[in-house]
């Protein structure tokens, strides 16, 4: 972009300024396309399945601030599900971040699972009454998690970006 093109973007903009992005290697940003990363296949997954956790792990203290922020948005999902899952009823919540919308349809047994440990321990903190574990949704350590016999009325996926199965996951 040429430096009128973004004199003219600045001026239509509500603030008036124009915003330039620095490229990725600038701002400290790892590229998928760098020499020792894996851009296809298993080991691709496997590599940002281990970003994922490693960025949940980054942001873990700072997520109920961002959950408070944007209260509108999660008491509008919250409001979505007390309309689809019936009260008192037992709920699976996969990827349960912070355990909020487990804890938003008020289920006689909540159980949550996501792949970050330190979110999970958040999830505990705040809702001790469910049971809450550490895995990936479509890895066999998620079976793990349960009682063989272990049943559930309602499941809620909240974040299926970083499962590669998702009906595998269904079934664990």
């Amino acid at each position: 972009m040429n430096e009128t093109a973004l004199r003219g973007s600045a001026a239509n903009s509500p603030t008036g300024n124009a915003q330039v992005s620095q490229p990725a290697s600038e701002a400290g940003l790892t590229s998928e396309c760098e020499p020792n990363s894996v851009t296809w296949g298993p080991a691709a997954l496997e590599q940002r399945r281990r970003r994922t956790r490693d960025h949940l792990t980054k942001i873990a203290a700072r997520r109920e601030d961002w959950i408070n922020r944007n209260g509108y948005y999660y008491e509008l999902l919250n409001r979505l599900l007390r309309f689809l899952v019936e009260p008192q009823k037992k709920v699976l919540s996969v990827r349960c971040d912070t355990g909020n919308l487990l804890a938003a349809v008020r289920p006689s047994k909540g159980k949550g699972v996501d792949i970050c440990a330190e979110i999970v321990e958040i999830a505990q903190q705040r809702n001790p009454s469910f049971e809450f574990a550490v895995a990936f949704p479509d890895k066999e350590e998620f079976k793990q998690a349960f009682a063989p016999d272990e049943k559930f009325d309602y499941i809620l996926f909240n974040d299926i970006g970083d499962t590669v199965d998702v009906l595998q996951a269904l079934r664990n």
